[in-house]
């Protein structure tokens, strides 16, 4: 049975409305160049630069079908259990940015790191809101749908990274001209955004309210700014396996 008119309109709204939390709140190419320049001391040179943003992982096509495909899915911040269509998973009732698969599950992570972050006065929803959609892409461009397997063999992001031979775990997402890159950076990044968080009392409580703090990880690793007036960087390590990880 082909699909219908409605079915078409209800992906492309749900594409739509993740398009526009991306564009007002993610940086781009230009905030990002002053967002590095500030956090190394104009350190990372400008051809280091362009060398990571011809790496990117960028999102393909320019329809609605990843973002909105992201917009109906859920996965627990927790475990990682991916849930696709309604009833979506349940939800952190206070930022509203984080999903949990069962119960046992928020009552780990809340323990676990949560409760040092989940306050609405000092992170916005948005901010939540905006690296949760940049995590769920993500998740969207390793899975195999029909068995709504997460890290499918030869997945989108397995293909780009062997493609590049770029080893680095951190990306940044970016949106620029209608286009979602996720940008590789070196690990010194994070060195460089601790030692602000030791002489900046702004960028320290910022830090401090960072999902993860890590040095190497077998998984795609996000730091995400934005525009979002309070916290501008969130560090969150994703469930999408990078080609190395141990099986």
């Amino acid at each position: 049975m082909p699909r219908t008119d409605g079915f078409d309109a209800a992906m492309a709204v749900a594409g739509c409305q993740i398009t526009t939390l991306l564009e007002e709140n993610l940086l781009n190419l230009a905030d990002f160049h002053m967002f590095v320049d500030k956090i190394s001391g104009g350190e990372f040179t400008r051809s280091e630069l362009r060398k990571q943003i011809e790496d990117a992982i960028c999102v393909p096509g320019f329809d609605d079908t990843i973002f909105s495909m992201a917009f109906h899915m859920s996965q627990c911040d927790m475990c990682g259990a991916v849930g696709v269509g309604f009833p979506k998973m349940l939800t952190c009732g206070n930022c509203r940015g984080y999903y949990y698969c069962q119960r046992e599950c928020q009552k780990k992570h809340w323990k676990l790191c949560h409760k040092h972050m989940c306050t609405k006065d000092i992170i916005r929803r948005e901010h939540f809101q905006t690296t949760g959609a940049c995590v769920k892409i993500l998740s969207v461009l390793c899975m195999d749908w029909p068995t709504k397997t997460m890290n499918a063999e030869d997945n989108h992001i397995w293909q780009r990274i062997k493609q590049t031979r770029c080893k680095d775990c951190i990306y940044v997402p970016v949106y620029d001209k209608k286009r979602l890159s996720y940008i590789p950076m070196p690990n010194k990044i994070l060195s460089w955004l601790e030692s602000i968080s030791n002489t900046e009392g702004a960028a320290k409580s910022r830090i401090e309210q960072a999902h993860v703090k890590f040095k190497e990880s077998d998984c795609v690793v996000l730091i995400v700014p934005t525009k979002v007036q309070g916290c501008s960087i969130m560090t969150k390590e994703t469930f999408v396996s990078l080609p190395w990880a141990a099986k």
